[in-house]
């Protein structure tokens, strides 16, 4: 497990590898990171030692900060000029652990399976969500982590963070 020191530094560079700013957005990169935090924590790893998959990735505002955790990322988002933002965004940065390609949630299959697989506000675009989810599942390593994340509107941490 991560000493505290170490936690704040990796949050920070978590958060300042996207470009949200938005106090929701924050929240959602907290929670993110927390969740694999936990989970390495859990299997006695550092989280740089995960293979961690990215389902609809779009342009990368969750994609950069997994990469800065240092593990292996792999992205994938069904939009090609998506795809070709994040890959330029890659190479300006210089990532090395990074690879992102278009593919679909229904049919993604790269033959590997992964420690964390994220899919952030995906699941309200997609037309099966039952499909979708399982091939999501079958990316995971047995006893690997599902990252979700939806919308939530205006409930009432975003009210209360809006004033």
């Amino acid at each position: 497990m991560e000493n505290t020191t170490e936690t704040t530094t990796g949050l920070k560079r978590f958060l300042s590898a996207s470009p949200y700013t938005e106090p929701v957005d924050i929240k959602k990169l907290k929670f993110v990171y927390a969740a694999i935090e936990r989970f390495a924590s859990s299997r006695g790893r550092k989280m740089a030692s995960l293979e961690i998959l990215e389902v609809a990735c779009d342009e990368g505002w969750i994609t950069l900060p997994l990469a800065a955790l240092g593990g292996r990322v792999t992205a994938f988002d069904i939009n090609d000029k998506a795809v070709e933002i994040l890959r330029t965004e890659i190479e300006r940065r210089n990532i090395r652990n990074l690879a992102v390609t278009v593919g679909d949630g229904n049919t993604f299959d790269d033959g590997r399976a992964y420690d964390v697989v994220v899919a952030s506000e995906v699941f309200e675009h997609v037309t099966d969500p039952e499909r979708f989810a399982a091939n999501v599942v079958r990316k995971m390593k047995q006893d690997g982590c599902l990252i979700v994340t939806v919308p939530n509107g205006y409930g009432p941490w975003e009210t209360k963070n809006r004033l």
